[in-house]
């Protein structure tokens, strides 16, 4: 093939060599595919000349190709260059061919033939050989750019502008398309994204998302086809499917990243005995990755095997709760989708937990549903307290570490939609998931008996017995010992006028708290941590003080270091 020979007589160099890498791309519109475009971008430190560079496009399923010859040019670091059709904007040079919508990709050579860069996608219906310059596991699934009334168009995004590790399925993404510009600048959604869905019916979620048919919505839960109760959030809630059929996804507009923390109240329900035998519905909720734009499913738990459209190709990603309904079962599962393109080795998806069988007056209804992934580490929660790591808790570890997105999808396969369960959430929380850790900086100052200390277990969220420790205190303190605390930032160490100049002002207290040591010096002061997902990540400070009327200062005080903690899971 001809994209095998021009690679023969290449230098194979992963990651760009010199700097200039496929940055965004659109092959397949929703509509009349005049929008079909690829972006360029110097991601080095160099200028470079890519006159007589070419791009080449190799389809996956027969013997063509075609090769366009770029223009003469000089890209400077941190440059575009847009090659396409005529209608797309900010474009530099008109494309000599067009994309395939289906299994194809494109490749970037320089002008001695040294591969650059490439990108595939379809990858489920490639029937060719995988080219020997694949990238990972190419793409899979469909991703349309759709067109909404010329407004809400998404492409093919590199999710950290000219940051290429060689697997197209970590490094892009669909996002707000950008041609000609970076694509941070359509990343404009500030985690964390917290949503409870009380704005009026109808309300979308546009300013944050970027969709492909509806965007999520929200509604009246009592006034759906298949009415349910407010969730114990109150209020409305949110839909996130297409009430005509199909497939329909959600993008979160944030700026790429690797750690998550995914919490939400989701209306989950049993078997649905109106179905036919070969129907099914499934939604998916994930981070780390995205997804095509019709929220096609993978084969977990045996579905293809079980509804009727079984031509489906995922392009799914990351980690993700997954639910499947059909007739006779409901079923919910915390699953790896890895890289994506899951008929491919080293892309097949990896169930961490489940399934859990959801029934009719046992666990079905609301339920909160929890994923926190960082690192190699992923906890996922369904049932118990929002905002808490409780309920069914499941860990599992991962080597799906791509910085990515984060998504929602529908897809139904039925004979009738008047029997759909779209999927339904409220307080959606989409942030960050973090360590709960301890660490000290500082010193201390001494009283007539040592230096004060300070300590605490790790700060996680909901946990209604969390206390700090003062230890080293003046036995039944006279008058009296406390705590500092605050948020945010240490202070450098401040002198209090009065005080011994080793007593350090660390913390800029907002709370002071009063307490007496015990016979052997400590003092336990109780910071009770709610179950709120918003406090994750949060910085809390403290630190410990004893008044000794002994020490010959007018402020007779002395201070332990200063307590940092990083409240998490």
């Amino acid at each position: 093939m001809l994209a095998e020979l021009i690679f023969a007589a290449a230098m194979f160099a992963p990651q760009a060599p010199q700097g200039v890498v496929i940055n965004e791309l659109s092959y397949d519109d929703s509509g009349a595919d005049n929008l079909e475009f690829i972006e360029l971008y110097n991601g080095g430190a160099n200028n470079v000349d890519i006159s007589g560079w070419t791009l080449t496009e190799e389809d996956g399923t027969s013997a063509s190709g075609n090769v366009h010859l770029i223009a003469g040019t000089i890209l400077a670091p941190g440059q575009f260059w847009v090659i396409g059709q005529a209608a797309v904007p900010n474009l530099n040079e008109t494309i000599t061919y067009s994309l395939e919508n289906g299994a194809d990709a494109v490749f970037l050579s320089d002008a001695n033939g040294v591969y650059q860069d490439s990108v595939a996608w379809e990858m489920q219906l490639w029937s060719n050989p995988l080219p020997l310059w694949l990238e990972g596991d190419g793409l899979g699934g469909d991703i349309q750019l759709h067109e909404h009334g010329g407004m809400f168009q998404n492409s093919i995004s590199r999710g950290i502008d000219g940051f290429d590790t060689d697997d197209n399925g970590c490094d892009f993404r669909p996002a707000p398309w950008t041609p000609g510009t970076l694509n941070l600048l359509g990343m404009t959604t500030v985690l964390p994204y917290i949503n409870d869905f009380d704005a009026p019916v109808g309300t979308d979620v546009t300013s944050d998302f970027t969709f492909s048919f509806v965007s999520g919505n929200v509604v009246d839960p009592a006034t759906l086809t298949s009415p349910a109760p407010p969730s114990p959030q109150g209020g409305n809630c949110a839909v996130w499917y297409d009430p005509t059929g199909g497939g329909n996804a959600n993008w979160l507009n944030n700026f790429t990243q690797s750690d998550y923390m995914m919490e939400s109240y989701v209306y989950v329900t049993g078997p649905n005995g109106l179905f036919d035998g070969d129907d099914g519905e499934n939604w998916a909720m994930g981070v780390r990755g995205h997804s095509d734009s019709f929220g096609e499913y993978q084969n977990v738990g045996g579905f293809h095997g079980v509804v009727s459209c079984t031509t489906t190709q995922s392009g799914h990603t990351g980690i993700a709760w997954v639910c499947n309904r059909t007739q006779t079962t409901s079923e919910l599962y915390l699953v790896d989708f890895n890289n994506g393109a899951g008929n491919l080795a080293g892309g097949e998806f990896t169930v961490l937990a489940g399934p859990i069988n959801i029934q009719s007056g046992v666990n079905d209804g609301w339920q909160r549903i929890r994923l926190c992934v960082q690192g190699t580490s992923v906890v996922g929660n369904f049932g118990g307290n929002y905002g808490c790591d409780d309920g069914q808790r499941f860990t599992a570890s991962t080597n799906t570490v791509c910085a990515n997105g984060a998504y929602l999808t529908y897809r139904e396969c039925v004979s009738n939609n008047l029997n759909l369960q779209p999927l339904m959430t409220d307080a959606l929380f989409i942030g960050d998931c973090t360590t709960a850790t301890t660490s000290q900086t500082g010193t201390g100052s001494p009283s007539s008996v040592g230096t004060p200390t300070i300590s605490s277990p790790a700060p996680v969220i909901g946990s209604p017995t969390f206390a700090i420790t003062v230890s080293g205190l003046i036995p039944g303190s006279a008058p009296f010992a406390g705590i500092a605390i605050n948020t945010g930032a240490t202070l450098p160490g401040i002198a209090i006028p009065g005080a011994p100049p080793t007593a350090l002002l660390y913390v800029n207290p907002i709370i002071i708290n009063i307490a007496i040591a015990d016979g052997a010096g400590n003092a336990n002061f109780g910071v009770p941590l709610p179950c709120k997902p918003s406090l994750m990540g949060l910085t809390l400070l403290a630190q410990g003080f004893d008044w000794d009327a002994t020490l010959p200062f007018a402020v007779p005080v002395a201070l332990s270091p200063a307590l940092i903690m990083t409240l998490g899971y």
